[in-house]
């Protein structure tokens, strides 16, 4: 027991020092703040249109939910703290946005706890922290716009943790990996090809291992595991979401060659998305 404080209490103070350097790092996007590219025009939209909605419309070929629930939380925050006044959003986005890259600078040291020694992990902690950015800084550090090219990072290391530990982790952690999983497909669409390849993989590995002879009896040794169940579920809203972004992101394509769908097709699949989502 004391060990797990232990180790929480180094991992606060890790994403704490992590916060200073990026402030020491990037202090102009916090000091000059300002409301960047899509940051401006998401915010927007979910004034205008309401949160859900702009979750799951706010571009129209693919999601980016993680880039809408961090605006999201920035919103709520500007509520809780000034109320009706915008003046200090940008200052929001760019803490917000510290907030977030601080936790993925923490990942490598939580996820490869087990196979990577704590000073290489360290050393990546870092590295994630002060990586150079080149001209381009002040489009990345601050703004929320562009998170979604960290989500196939994260993605790969919550996929890592999860099979590396699935003898360890409770429902509760489960769940919440699951979920910031899903998270990640739904704003990154090349996580979908990873989430798909470790559950492939992962299933084919179990099948193997077991030592019934019969398929079926396997299939059902499967779905007794609540640690499987999970994976299927997840398997499940990812194949929906990227069904739905291939149908939309198809639908443009067509629509730019001028073939497109049918009117009703178009209602349907559009009927269809906002019953479930």
């Amino acid at each position: 027991m004391y060990k797990i404080q232990s180790e929480k209490k180094d991992y606060l103070i890790l994403f704490l020092v992590g916060l200073i350097l990026l402030f020491f790092r990037s202090a102009y996007t916090l000091l000059v703040p300002c409301i960047y590219t899509e940051d401006g025009v998401w915010m927007s939209s979910i004034l205008n249109n309401g949160f859900l909605n702009t979750l799951f419309h706010a571009r129209g070929d693919y999601l980016v939910c993680g880039n809408i629930l961090l605006l999201g939380i920035v919103l709520l925050l500007n509520n809780m703290l000034f109320g009706e006044n915008l003046n200090y959003l940008p200052q929001l986005v760019t803490i917000v946005h510290y907030c977030f890259y601080s936790l993925f600078a923490l990942l490598p040291v939580i996820c490869f706890k087990k196979d990577v020694r704590k000073s290489f992990r360290l050393l990546m902690w870092f590295l994630i922290l002060t990586v150079p950015l080149g001209i381009s800084a002040m489009e990345v550090m601050g703004k929320i716009s562009n998170i979604g090219y960290l989500c196939y990072d994260i993605a790969f290391l919550l996929l890592f943790y999860k099979i590396r530990n699935r003898q360890e982790l409770g429902k509760l952690p489960l769940a919440v990996v699951d979920i910031l999983l899903l998270i990640c497909c739904t704003t990154h669409p090349g996580s979908y090809v990873l989430v798909g390849t470790a559950f492939l993989v992962d299933m084919a590995i179990q099948i193997k291992s077991m030592e019934s002879k019969s398929f079926l009896c396997k299939i059902q040794n499967l779905f007794s595991s609540y640690y499987n169940r999970e994976w299927i579920l997840l398997g499940c809203f990812c194949v929906a979401f990227a069904s739905y972004d291939i149908f939309v992101l198809t639908a443009d394509l067509y629509d730019g060659m001028g073939i497109g769908f049918t009117p009703e097709t178009k209602l349907t699949v559009e009927f269809i998305s906002r019953f479930f989502i």
